[in-house]
Parts: C-alpha cells; structure tokens; sequence
C-alpha cells in the first residue's frame, strides 16, 4: 500500500471504529495522535476543512484530501505513517479496509460488500 493510501485507509478506519460502542481507548488514542501531526502538515484553513469533509464524505473528498498529503510532504512523514500503520492494524484487523479494493489476476471477480461468487473450474480437455 503506498504512503497516501495508508494514511486515508487509516483515517477511514480511525473515524468508523470511532462510530463503533466498541472502539478501544487504543484506537481513540491512535486517532486524535494521527490527526495531531497529521496538523502539522494540513495547518491551513483549507487543508482543515478538507479534513473535517473528508471524515463526513471521503468518496468525494478522497482526491482533495490526498492531494494536499502528498503536496505538504506528509506520505514522506515516518511518524506519520508509523502512527497510521499501527492505527489500521488496530482499527482493522481483518484487513478488510486495507484490502477492501486489492485485486491481483483476476480472470472473474465481484466487487462490493458482501459479495458471493461462485466459479466453476473448468475441466481440462485433450
């Protein structure tokens, strides 16, 4: 997963556990750290607003959002990216988040949640 898509994928995950009755004071911790110095690349105005619209619509403020991460030199932040690994591995354990769009030689494949596929192996003729 690239630096960008770690830090999203992690403030995705930080935000919907959050939601969740059951979130740990670990992943709450985790959350208000990243966002911290998360700050100290998007100190702006803009770069704030385009945080808290993000955390309300991330489908249409995903490119904004990594815009300005990779503009302000944060996907090149180690304590950043620290942080978000350690964040997602909290917050998703399954992978579900990191992995919800990997697909790798895919001959057929269904996309959404929740998905049942079932493919036939195809018998081998001489």
């Amino acid at each position: 997963m690239d630096p960008i898509s770690l830090i999203v994928a992690a403030l995705v995950s930080g935000i919907a556990a959050g939601a969740k009755d059951t979130a740990s004071e670990m992943i709450g911790d985790g959350y208000r750290k990243m966002k911290s110095v998360l700050g100290r690349h998007l100190a702006s105005d803009k770069a704030q607003a385009t945080l808290v619209e993000h955390a309300e619509d991330p489908e249409t403020y995903d490119k904004p959002l990594r815009k300005l991460l990779k503009e302000s030199g944060a996907d090149r932040d180690p304590e950043l990216l620290e942080i978000a690994t350690k964040l997602l591995a909290e917050a998703d354990p399954t992978g579900a988040i990191r992995s919800k769009y990997a697909i790798a030689h895919a001959e057929q494949c269904a996309i959404g949640d929740g998905a049942t596929v079932n493919i036939g192996i195809p018998t081998r003729r001489d």
